[in-house]
């Protein structure tokens, strides 16, 4: 496991702070919602906390196996594991994810502010289509957005497609404070913005600015 930095503490911090408040929000749904479609193509909510637990608990030899019997392809890999484990009762998947709030673990070429922001995006990829909202914390926000540079290296960035969204494109996070890059201007709030770098159309029309066309084309909206 990857030595925790300074500068990662208040980031695995806050991540903690979000499995719990996640686990509590599951913790509340019907039964039912569980076999409900989220925002990821083919998946139901019980595979997107799936992915979530297994996001924990990748290595490197662990992975391996079923990275070669999915054609060495992550997304393949990823899609078949988080539906085999999805197949479990919700309470397992629910005790397995407060299992992992205090982990401090990061797949490989993955930052823990990628952790992080991957969880937020998930998060709003149950809620969304439950159509059961969830607003994430301002302080969170910021410290998503202090931390985050695209970077072709990450691999959730790179599977999320979010330096070809981004290039030649600037980014406005009114309600932070926050801005990035230049070009044509993406603007809105960090939520909707955090989704839609995250490769999620659901926040387009929440977006504004010249350079929404060109997000909207490169996110296939």
């Amino acid at each position: 496991m990857p030595q925790t930095s300074s500068s990662d503490i208040p980031i695995w911090q806050a991540t903690a702070q979000q499995r719990q408040q996640l686990l509590d929000y599951l913790q509340a749904l019907p039964a039912k919602a569980w076999n409900h479609d989220s925002l990821c193509d083919g998946w139901q909510v019980r595979h997107v906390v799936a992915h979530i637990i297994l996001e924990s608990r990748y290595s490197p030899l662990g992975s391996l196996p079923g990275f070669v019997q999915s054609g060495l392809s992550f997304n393949v890999f990823m899609q078949r594991a988080a539906v085999e484990l999805g197949r479990n009762d919700p309470e397992m998947l629910l005790g397995l994810l407060r299992e992992d709030i205090p982990k401090q673990v990061t797949p490989i070429l993955v930052k823990p502010v990628h952790v992080l922001s991957d969880l937020l995006i998930h998060w709003q990829d149950i809620a969304i289509p439950l159509e059961r909202p969830h607003t994430i914390e301002r302080p969170v926000l910021e410290l998503v957005f202090k931390h985050w540079r695209p970077s072709p290296l990450s691999l959730s960035e790179r599977l999320a497609g979010t330096t070809r969204l981004i290039r030649g494109l600037s980014l406005a996070a009114d309600d932070i404070g926050w801005r990035y890059g230049r070009g044509p201007l993406v603007r809105g709030a960090a939520q909707d913005l955090l989704l839609a770098l995250g490769g999620r159309r659901a926040s387009l029309p929440r977006l504004a600015g010249d350079g929404l066309p060109t997000l909207a084309r490169r996110l296939g909206a």
